[in-house]
């Protein structure tokens, strides 16, 4: 298996969990008061759920105090106070950036995020790059993707620049361009979907290239790693899966010590298993499936 260099998480991904709790639980404390102060929709629904201080929200076992909110809200609230709903947390005029969800449920969710904001979220970037021995002054790295408001792509292709990775962008190009620039630019690096980076593959054999004798040393996928052997077959290279939401920018990334399982970004999020009807807890071990 090839690799692109050497991995080094950073040191909050190296934490006790004594320590991760207490990181935890300090940027939590700040995000609930922040919210509290400023967000009309998160002040009146954790109001009526019974939080009359937010200082009270400190620790994680506190979390149980505040209900949930669901995607479906955050895009009603933007339907019903236009055109970034009463969530935010600062006004229009300090925002830099917005991106939206895909929409596949229903109406598109905008994501606005300002200077500092859009920054953290290409900083979780830097956990992918680092654990997958991708990010190294002269990498070079192609972006496989119509450059749409995905935020995924968009934090990482900045990030990559900031880094001094050679970042090339794919949108606009069909899979026999992407496929002919992988191989007469020798890319280290290819940034894509699963299943966009297998039918790159196939296109690769279609057209006389072999792609198992491509230059490529990794390819960094959205979503889990069911599909790495997959592609490390196609490619002869190191596959390398990345989980995000829109909402948190990455959540986790493939387990460098334990390849096929995901490593949960617990320093940027804090990440529950629930019972998707009751809303507990699962047990540890416990299967939970979301019914059809």
């Amino acid at each position: 298996m090839a690799t692109t260099g050497t991995r080094r998480p950073l040191p909050e991904e190296c934490l006790s969990r004594v320590e991760l709790a207490e990181l935890q639980s300090r940027r939590l404390g700040t995000l609930v008061e922040l919210a509290w102060e400023r967000s009309p929709l998160y002040r009146r629904k954790w109001a009526a759920a019974g939080v009359k201080d937010p200082r009270a929200i400190r620790t994680l076992a506190d979390l149980t105090q505040l209900p949930f909110t669901t995607r479906a809200e955050l895009t009603a609230a933007q339907a019903a106070v236009p055109p970034a709903g009463d969530w935010t947390t600062v006004s229009m005029d300090e925002f830099v950036a917005v991106h939206q969800t895909a929409g596949n449920s229903g109406a598109p969710l905008l994501w606005y995020d300002t200077a500092a904001s859009w920054r953290w979220v290409q900083d979780s970037w830097e956990h992918v790059f680092r654990s997958a021995g991708a990010v190294s002054p002269g990498t070079s790295a192609l972006f496989a993707f119509e450059f749409a408001p995905v935020l995924w792509f968009w934090a990482g292709f900045e990030l990559a620049q900031r880094r001094g990775i050679l970042t090339l962008p794919g949108g606009a190009m069909s899979p026999l361009q992407r496929v002919e620039l992988i191989f007469e630019l020798g890319v280290d690096v290819l940034i894509t979907t699963p299943e966009h980076a297998l039918t790159l593959a196939q296109v690769a054999t279609q057209h006389g290239y072999h792609p198992a004798r491509s230059p490529l040393r990794s390819v960094i996928y959205t979503g889990g790693p069911d599909h790495g052997r997959a592609i490390e077959a196609a490619w002869g290279a190191e596959p390398f899966a990345v989980t995000w939401l829109t909402e948190a920018g990455v959540t986790g990334y493939e387990c460098p010590s334990h390849p096929g399982g995901v490593h949960l970004l617990e320093s940027h999020v804090i990440c529950e298993v629930i019972d998707p009807v009751t809303g507990a807890a699962a047990a540890e071990g416990e299967l939970v499936v979301t019914p059809l």
